[in-house]
């Protein structure tokens, strides 16, 4: 970057040549080493560039938001119009992409409610949403929601609450930690904070004298000695809009006597 003012050698000279060839480098080499060396300098402030965490700041800046935003359902967000998140008056937004845009899918609390059944694979209207591919009519579909219960403290509300079931029987799914559950010990949250820790993640639980393999990628649990496994899926717990509009203003009516106290 320095040009013409850079202090260093830019060519080999017939002297570094000789001492080159001595130590059995062929003249070819010799004479690519510059051009080498300028590629090496090249790639190395590249991959610099990448790992520069201000890099990584503006690329995720550009990355279209995935999350709704608490603050927002509360009425206090101060970003407004430059907030990362997406801003929606429900914990959770079921869209479709319809000609490279994201549209809201009508009946969507019908959906969640549906989606939130971990016996159920598609949503139960005349066009359903199909919850395995994550389709509707054929088009690609998508579930936004409020950042997991797991990543805030309890007192915040409007938060997503994760449970995983197993699946027993037929067709029956028990939740995780349940009093119906034989592996007590493994509850959703436990899970939750291991899936949010890593995805790919496999989770050994003993239950007496047996052992199971909690697998994340494929979502089963395997029995370890008998080699049978069964099927696990992960479903949020339904919140209504009635619901959410009761939280909405209770919150709302809190922050407002907070605000009155402080005058």
């Amino acid at each position: 970057m320095f040009g013409h003012t850079c202090k260093r050698l830019h060519t080999i000279e017939p002297h570094t040549h000789r001492r080159l060839e001595e130590r059995g480098l062929s003249g070819d080499i010799i004479q690519d080493l510059p051009c080498i060396y300028r590629n090496l300098h090249v790639l190395t402030a590249a991959a610099a560039a990448e790992t520069d965490p201000d890099a990584i700041i503006e690329a995720d800046q550009r990355d279209e938001p995935q999350e709704i935003c608490l603050h927002f359902m509360r009425n206090s967000c101060k970003f407004q119009q430059k907030c990362r998140r997406i801003h929606f008056h429900l914990p959770y937004k079921w869209e479709v992409l319809v000609a490279d845009s994201w549209t809201e899918l009508p009946n969507m609390e019908d959906i969640e409610q549906d989606y939130c059944d971990p016996s159920k694979s598609h949503s139960s209207a005349s066009q359903p949403v199909d919850f395995r591919t994550m389709t509707w009519k054929s088009l690609p579909v998508r579930r936004l929601s409020t950042v997991s219960s797991i990543r805030k403290p309890p007192h915040y509300s409007l938060t997503t609450r994760w449970l995983w079931f197993y699946k027993v029987g037929r067709g029956n799914w028990v939740e995780y930690g349940q009093q119906d559950d034989e592996q007590r010990s493994v509850t959703s949250q436990t899970l939750e904070e291991a899936y949010l820790s890593d995805k790919t993640d496999q989770v050994k639980v003993l239950k007496g004298q047996r052992e199971y393999l909690i697998c994340f990628k494929d979502m089963y649990q395997r029995n370890l000695k008998h080699r049978t496994k069964r099927r696990m899926c992960r479903r949020p717990l339904f919140v209504s809009r009635a619901e959410v509009e009761r939280l909405v203003g209770e919150l709302r009516k809190a922050s407002d006597h907070l605000v009155l106290s402080s005058l």
